[in-house]
């Protein structure tokens, strides 16, 4: 039931993110919310009249049992930020969209991703470096995601489902609107090796000031963004800016100084973007937060889902297969920092593998 309001919430116009957690932080559910008066509504910091009438026009003119009805119909999924499987990563950044819709499929290993992120006019070198950056990531176990754009966006795509790997879109537009047209085929792939997803309903057609927002999504989504090529003027820099306000990391390829393309990349390496030429930089800079190439071991869910695991998670489960264990004798028995080891303990508790029990102590779920 929760799910129509949130649904009926990012549906009114003019309320962003950070208005609906106000209005949540004050009525405490999207439904309390839905069925506010105006003089309610009123009363709320920053929500004045205009924006008070806005909601209740919205709220008596939409049936929400009409949409729902109207998404599934069209095989459009929806998840709230209420939801358990609402993807991780974007739940974490300060204000998380209350709903997406996507077509494909969401998993929970897509926690994995890093986002690639470039110029619609692709250079030769562009597209080589894109392609190897993707196909690198997608063997060591990555999500790749991006905007589905013409350019660095399309072949990042690409280049990650012709790798056998997994592939998240993030459009300015409805899930229902594939843009740009050309990309009406790869947006079939997608659907079938990973999602498409965005944060406007369905049937919103793409605009310049939706473009921004759409940044922030795949950002938000990803552990780390990297920028292949960008002029000073690119929406890519808008995507990196995200990425560092979300306090995510930001890589760049560094390009030809005669270059127009890698002005905007070289900038960034000047202030402080980690300069990268392949994946390997990538996971070096992220240590404790990705899975190893080498894992042999995977974890099948209760769903039936499978992940693979990176050596230390394999070795904190065969640990913990002799009886429960604190997370000291877990440190004590690795040789390793407890920060180190506390990261991959949450990650076996996201997926399920572990849980915590009495006594500070860990244990096979």
């Amino acid at each position: 039931m929760d799910r129509k309001y949130w649904v009926g919430l990012s549906l009114i116009p003019g309320i962003g993110s950070v208005l609906v957690k106000r209005l949540l932080d004050h009525f405490g559910s999207p439904e309390k919310v839905w069925q506010a008066n105006k003089a309610e509504l009123c009363h709320i910091h920053s929500i004045g009249e205009k924006t008070a009438a806005s909601i209740i026009k919205t709220r008596d003119e939409l049936d929400l049992d009409k949409f729902l009805y109207q998404c599934r119909a069209a095989e459009i999924n929806i998840v709230t930020q209420n939801d358990p499987d609402f993807p991780f990563n974007l739940k974490e950044i300060y204000d998380p969209p209350p709903v997406i819709y996507y077509r494909g499929e969401l998993r929970k290993e897509d926690f994995q991703s890093i986002a690639i992120v470039g110029s619609r006019k692709m250079t030769t070198y562009g597209g080589r470096i894109t392609r190897k950056l993707a196909r690198e990531l997608v063997e060591a176990g990555f999500t790749v995601v991006s905007g589905m754009a013409l350019g660095v966006d399309g072949m990042a795509h690409q280049a990650a489902l012709d790798a056998g790997g997994r592939t998240i879109a993030v459009l300015g537009s409805g899930v229902d609107y594939i843009y740009p047209k050309e990309h009406t085929d790869l947006y079939q792939r997608i659907i079938t090796s990973g999602a498409v997803i965005s944060t406007f309903p369905p049937t919103t057609l793409p605009e310049k000031s939706h473009f921004p927002a759409r940044n922030r999504i795949i950002s938000g989504l990803s552990l780390g963004t990297v920028v292949v090529e960008a002029n000073t003027r690119s929406g890519s820099l808008i995507t990196a800016d995200q990425a560092l306000e979300q306090n995510r990391e930001v890589f760049a390829v560094p390009g030809s100084v005669f270059s127009p393309l890698s002005r905007g990349t070289n900038n960034l390496i000047q202030k402080g973007a980690r300069l990268i030429t392949s994946v390997q930089d990538i996971i070096s800079e992220l240590n404790g937060y990705i899975y190893e190439t080498d894992a042999p071991q995977t974890l099948t869910s209760q769903t039936g889902c499978q992940y693979q695991l990176n050596m230390l998670q394999s070795k904190i489960l065969s640990l913990l297969e002799r009886g429960e264990m604190s997370g000291d004798e877990l440190v004590e028995e690795l040789g390793l920092d407890m920060a180190e080891v506390n990261t991959q303990l949450f990650h076996l508790e996201l997926l399920g593998a572990i849980i915590q029990a009495p006594g500070q102590k860990f244990a096979i779920k």
